[in-house]
């Protein structure tokens, strides 16, 4: 009878351990796999674990992305992760204060005589860009831009002569002067970085039906901060990258 009542309650506690964790799993979109975004996924799953949340990532068009995760309601927890720019676009999320991350924007090319800094330095020239990167859009908005998929693309482009140059959105200086070592061939060597066009802090956003959660996050993220995490994900995660 006891070995009968023992497995029972074994029984009923597995039941209710599977419930939880049903109940604990959350979707978060995201519009790429890239090591950008791994970066920023890993600073989210530490973040939820410690909430107690098993985070999923949903992988989905930029756009398609966007929309899906800014409905009420939404099949989405949040986003990986936007830059604070997108809170105009985003009226049905809540962005998470404390940035977990940075991207900087670097304008390449072949030509070294160009040394650029700033965006309106680039309306007399022949762009290329990532197809779906908002930011890009808005600050290339009037300009003669060609958007494509890949990295890859931009390089080709540039070694055709085709664009004069490409914006991109790299780890670190490091990271872009791998991919650009490694991609097409190696016959990229002729690209190099022209400037860093803009520096900007990343952050969470999450649906607006879980801003309940903005406090618990938002002290995780700063506890992450302090602990060096980030900036440790940041740095020691270098290798080859594909622009967002």
């Amino acid at each position: 009878m006891l070995v009968v009542t023992r497995r029972i309650l074994l029984a009923l506690l597995l039941a209710l351990n599977a419930q939880c964790m049903a109940l604990t799993s959350i979707d978060i979109c995201a519009e790429n796999t890239t090591e950008f975004t791994n970066n920023a996924w890993r600073v989210l799953l530490e973040a939820y674990a410690r909430l107690g949340y098993r985070a999923n990532m949903v992988v989905l068009p930029s756009r398609r992305c966007l929309v899906e995760a800014n409905r009420i309601p939404s099949r989405f927890h949040g986003l990986v992760f936007r830059t604070r720019i997108a809170e105009a676009q985003l009226s049905q999320m809540v962005r998470v204060p404390t940035p977990i991350g940075r991207i900087e924007f670097v304008a390449i090319g072949t030509q070294t005589e160009l040394a650029l800094d700033n965006w309106s330095q680039l309306r007399q020239l022949r762009i290329g860009a990532l197809r779906g990167v908002l930011y890009i859009e808005g600050k290339t908005a009037g300009m003669d831009t060609t958007y494509v998929t890949s990295l890859d693309q931009l390089i080709k482009m540039l070694l055709a002569g085709r664009i004069d140059v490409a914006v991109y959105t790299p780890t670190s200086q490091e990271s872009l002067a791998l991919s650009l070592g490694r991609n097409v061939g190696g016959r990229a060597a002729g690209i190099r970085v022209l400037g860093t066009l803009d520096r900007l802090p990343i952050y969470h956003f999450v649906n607006s039906r879980k801003s309940e959660q903005l406090s618990g996050l938002d002290a995780q993220f700063l506890a992450l901060t302090r602990e060096g995490f980030i900036d440790k994900v940041w740095t020691e995660n270098v290798g080859t990258l594909k622009a967002r």
